[in-house]
C-alpha cells in the first residue's frame, strides 16, 4: 500500500471512530456535517428559550449576559447576547456551528450529540436574537447588510497552515517531515490532498484551498515513522485561515511507562453465558509515544495487550475493528491494541467477552495476568443474589446505584504489573436463569445486540464508558487551581513551553467536559 493510501485509511478510520485515534492525533468524534441551506432567523420561540433555560443559563445567565453562576466561578468572559454587536460579528451559520460544535478555546463545549437538529436550530435563532426586546421583529441583517435569510457563504478560497511541535521535552523538531493536507466532504470522501516535505524547519502553508462548511480539514505528519495528526475542524468560509499545528513526539518502546487507571468490569447473565463487559484506561506516564516493537505491517505496531481468561469468547470484531489482533502465547489468549498511546491522554479500551454461567455444582473461575501496573482499586459488578465473588482479592462494597441498574461492586486493591487478577463466581439464590435479561436491565445489553454493537465496532456500550470515565473527576475548581498552578509553574521556568501547551490543552479540555457535565 502507498504512503497515501495507508494516510488516508487512518485518516478515514478517525474520522468514523470515537476511540482516542492512531499515532499523535487527539480524540477525533464523528459528526454531522453542518446545513449551508438558506436560514430564516425569525422571533425567539418557546422551544429555544426552553433548551437556553436547561443547558445555556449556566454560563450564560438568565438574560444572556454571560453572568452565569459557573463562568462567574470560572472566571471566564462570556459574550452578551444582550448586545447587538455579539451576533452582529459574524454570521448565522458560524453562530450555528460554534454551538453545534464548541470552542474549546473559549470553553464553549459542543452540543451536537446532546440536542436533536431541532433544538440546535431553536437555541441558536434564540440566543442569536436574544438582543432583539420585542419579539415581532423577523429578520435580523448580517453585518454585511444582507438579509439572513439568504443562503450562508458557500465556500472561499483560503489557506491552511500550522507547525511541527515536538511534544518530548528537551528534542527538537528532525528535518525532512512529510506533511499533509487532507480535506474531507461530508461523505467523508478526499477531495483535496496536498502534500509538502519539510526538510528544515517546523512550519508549514498550503495555499488556494476552497474552505466549506460542510469540509473536515486535517493535518497529518510523517515523523519517527509514525504517523501523527493535527485536530480536525469544520471549515469556515468567513474565517478562509485555518491555522492547525500538529505535535509529534520522539517513540518508545519501553512498558513500564504504560499504566492503568482504570479496570472496571460489568457481569452481565444471558441465557446460557455470562456477558463481560470489561473497561480499561491505560496511561503513557512518560513524554513520548508509547508503542511495542513488535511491527505488524505498513505504519502498524503492537500496542498494549490485554489478557483474557481461559475459556474466553471474544465478542469484539477484530475484523471489524481492524485496529486489534489476537495473540496467543505462553498458554494465555491477549487482545492486541495496535493504536499507540499520547502521552498525557485517555487511551480507553473495552473489551466484550463470553464465560460459562456457573450452576451450584460447577462455579467459574477468572484468572489472569495484569502486564501493567494498576493505580486505582479494580472493580466488578455483578447482579445482586444472582451471582457472588469469592476470592482473596476482592470484597463486596454492597449494593450500588448506577446509571444503567442497581449492581453490587466487588473492590480489589491496586496491583504491579505481572500480578494476577483471580476471583470465582458462584451461583447465587436465583438458580433460574431467564431466557432474557431481567426487566431491570436495558434489553439493548442481551448477547444479540451486544454482538451487533461490538460487531459495528461500538466499543462503549451501554452507558458504561460515561459512567467509568466521569467517575472520581476533578471539580470545576480543582481544575481551575490545576490550570492556575501550571500557569505558574510556565511563568517560572520550571517546565517547557511544549510540555506547558500539552497539559494546558488536557486540563481545559477536562474543564469543558466538566461545564457541560454540569449544564445539563
Amino acid at each position: 500500500m502507498r504512503w497515501k493510501d495507508w494516510v488516508l485509511f487512518f485518516v478515514l478510520a478517525i474520522s468514523f471512530t470515537a476511540c482516542t485515534g492512531l499515532a499523535g492525533e487527539p480524540e477525533i468524534v464523528s459528526t454531522n456535517a453542518p446545513t449551508n441551506m438558506p436560514v430564516q432567523v425569525g422571533n425567539p420561540d418557546e422551544l429555544g428559550a426552553v433548551i437556553f433555560a436547561e443547558h445555556c443559563v449556566s454560563c450564560h445567565g438568565e438574560t444572556g449576559q454571560g453572568d452565569g453562576p459557573v463562568a462567574i466561578e470560572a472566571g471566564l468572559e462570556i459574550p452578551d447576547f444582550g448586545n447587538r454587536q455579539t451576533s452582529a460579528s459574524q454570521s448565522f451559520a458560524t453562530w450555528t456551528n460554534t454551538i453545534r460544535f464548541g470552542r474549546l478555546d473559549s470553553l464553549m463545549p459542543p452540543w451536537e450529540n446532546t440536542l436533536t437538529e431541532a433544538e440546535l436550530q431553536a437555541v441558536a435563532e434564540y440566543t442569536f436574537t436574544l438582543w432583539q426586546q420585542t419579539a415581532d421583529i423577523a429578520v435580523v441583517s448580517t453585518p454585511s447588510g444582507v438579509n439572513s435569510t439568504n443562503a450562508v457563504v458557500e465556500e472561499a478560497q483560503g489557506f491552511v497552515r500550522g507547525t511541527i511541535i515536538n511534544g518530548s521535552e528537551g528534542d527538537t523538531v528532525p528535518d525532512n517531515i512529510s506533511v499533509a493536507l487532507h480535506v474531507l466532504n461530508a461523505g467523508l470522501e478526499e477531495v483535496d490532498f496536498s502534500m509538502e516535505v519539510l526538510e528544515s524547519g517546523s512550519d508549514y502553508r498550503f495555499d488556494d484551498v476552497t474552505i466549506r462548511h460542510d469540509y473536515r480539514y486535517l493535518i497529518t505528519a510523517i515523523a519517527n515513522d509514525a504517523i501523527f495528526y493535527s485536530e480536525e475542524i469544520f471549515g469556515d468560509p468567513e474565517l478562509p485561515e485555518i491555522y492547525l499545528p500538529v505535535t509529534i513526539y520522539d517513540i518508545t518502546n519501553d512498558a513500564s511507562v504504560v499504566e492503568i487507571d482504570l479496570l472496571v468490569t460489568r457481569i452481565i447473565p444471558d441465557s446460557d453465558s455470562l456477558i463481560f463487559q470489561q473497561l480499561y484506561n491505560f496511561r503513557n506516564t512518560s513524554d513520548m509515544l508509547y508503542r511495542g516493537s513488535n511491527q505488524i505491517d505498513g505504519f502498524t505496531y503492537e500496542s498494549v495487550h490485554i489478557p483474557l481468561p481461559e475459556g474466553a469468547e471474544l465478542l469484539n470484531s477484530i475484523d471489524l475493528v481492524s485496529r486489534f489482533v489476537m495473540l496467543e502465547q505462553g498458554g494465555q489468549r491477549e487482545l492486541i491494541d495496535t493504536q499507540p498511546i499520547v502521552p498525557d491522554r485517555e487511551h480507553i479500551v473495552e473489551v466484550v467477552y463470553t464465560m460459562p454461567q456457573p450452576d451450584e455444582s460447577m462455579p467459574v473461575e477468572i484468572r489472569y495476568e495484569v502486564p501493567y501496573t494498576v493505580n486505582n482499586q479494580l472493580e466488578l459488578m455483578v447482579q445482586p443474589d444472582r451471582y457472588m465473588i469469592s476470592g482473596d482479592q476482592f470484597a463486596s462494597e454492597g449494593l450500588q446505584q448506577f446509571q444503567f441498574g442497581q449492581y453490587e461492586s466487588y473492590l480489589a486493591e491496586p496491583v504491579s504489573a505481572g500480578s494476577q487478577v483471580a476471583y470465582t463466581i458462584e451461583a447465587g439464590a436465583i438458580e433460574a436463569v431467564p431466557d432474557s435479561l431481567d426487566d431491570d436491565l436495558d434489553e439493548s445489553i442481551s448477547l444479540p445486540t451486544v454482538m451487533a454493537m461490538v460487531g459495528a465496532g461500538l466499543l462503549i456500550l451501554s452507558g458504561l464508558g460515561f459512567w467509568a470515565t466521569s467517575r472520581n473527576q476533578p471539580t470545576t475548581q480543582a481544575l481551575m487551581q490545576r490550570i492556575a498552578d501550571l500557569d505558574t509553574k510556565y511563568e517560572s521556568g520550571s517546565i517547557s513551553e511544549a510540555r506547558y501547551q500539552r497539559k494546558r490543552r488536557q486540563l481545559k479540555q477536562q474543564l469543558v467536559t466538566k461545564i457541560e457535565q454540569e449544564s445539563k
